[in-house]
């Protein structure tokens, strides 16, 4: 694993933690109701996805716990279908598959961590 998926580890690690603070105890119709709330979120949650993105496979392989696939399933719906995002599958995708995301990177950290 080279330098540069340490550091894409980190800024989805980074990104994640920022979309969760982000949120912080919105719901879904209050992510709907302000605007920056959604935009902040919704820049977040894609840019998970991109990080990802940029892991070689053969990197992604390795450490096969992590949600690579959907983390970039979300970063290419938000970034074609802009117009169809969904306050809901934020939250939920926040509130739900974030934490174990976190924890999966965080474990992958400290795994290639000298």
């Amino acid at each position: 694993m080279d330098a540069k998926t340490r550091l894409h580890l980190l800024d989805m690690l980074e990104f994640a933690t920022n979309a969760q603070t982000f949120l912080g105890d919105a719901d879904a119709e209050a992510v709907s109701a302000n605007p920056e709330k959604f935009y902040a979120v919704r820049h977040a949650v894609e840019l998970v996805g991109e990080a990802a993105r940029r892991v070689p496979e053969a990197d992604r392989e390795q450490f096969r716990t992590i949600a690579w696939n959907e983390a970039i399933g979300m970063r290419n719906h938000i970034a074609h279908a802009y117009h169809a995002v969904d306050a809901v599958i934020l939250v939920n995708t926040i509130r739900n598959h974030f934490p174990g995301l976190i924890a999966e990177i965080q474990s992958a950290l400290r795994e290639i961590s000298p």
